[in-house]
């Protein structure tokens, strides 16, 4: 039932607060469980897409592909963690830090499919599937980003210095750096 639950989440901000009260500690390992799933098909993702794109291949660069996940969002989960202590912003960066959870787990059951189909297809509809692939990410983390904009926004307007360091540090860097990891490795 989580996987339902989850997409409940995605769409409706009252789920979403009741999963986060819900959040025990006997229901971590079972989050944990389609967290760890996100990083592995997320890698194995931007692996297929780097595979298309450049042609990388080779079982070391899937492993730095699905590394790079890994090390990106245990760096944006401890940030906010620390975060969410240090500045005025503890409930806003909690539900955030959940939420980035939820959406990544979801995530990641659809890119098992798009992994699978994209991985062993004919060329013609990999490249389908890819641009489908990339499309729902994008959508997904667009409407993350837009639903979290929009319920912290009386927190925005008054601690904008920390709502930009947040963005900085979290939204903006990590692109900045798997950039120039990726610019480096092709």
């Amino acid at each position: 039932s989580l996987p339902g639950q989850f997409y409940k989440a995605i769409f409706n901000e009252n789920y979403l607060k009741y999963l986060q009260r819900s959040y025990t500690s006997d229901a971590r390992l079972l989050y944990g469980f389609f967290y760890f799933f996100f990083v592995l098909n997320g890698g194995i993702f931007v692996f297929l897409v780097l595979r298309h794109f450049t042609g990388m291949t080779g079982l070391t660069n899937l492993f730095l592909c699905l590394l790079c996940v890994l090390l990106i969002y245990l760096f944006r989960h401890q940030f906010i963690r620390y975060i969410k202590y240090v500045y005025p912003l503890e409930k806003t960066f909690g539900v955030l830090n959940f939420s980035i959870m939820v959406y990544n787990a979801f995530l990641g059951m659809i890119l098992l499919p798009i992994n699978i189909i994209m991985a062993f297809s004919p060329d013609w509809l990999m490249v389908a599937i890819l641009y489908l692939g990339l499309a729902i990410v994008i959508g997904l983390y667009i409407i993350r980003e837009l639903r979290a904009m929009m319920n912290s926004l009386p927190e925005i307007s008054a601690h904008p210095v920390h709502f930009f360091l947040y963005l900085c540090a979290c939204e903006i860097m990590p692109v900045f750096i798997v950039g120039k990891f990726l610019h480096q490795a092709v």
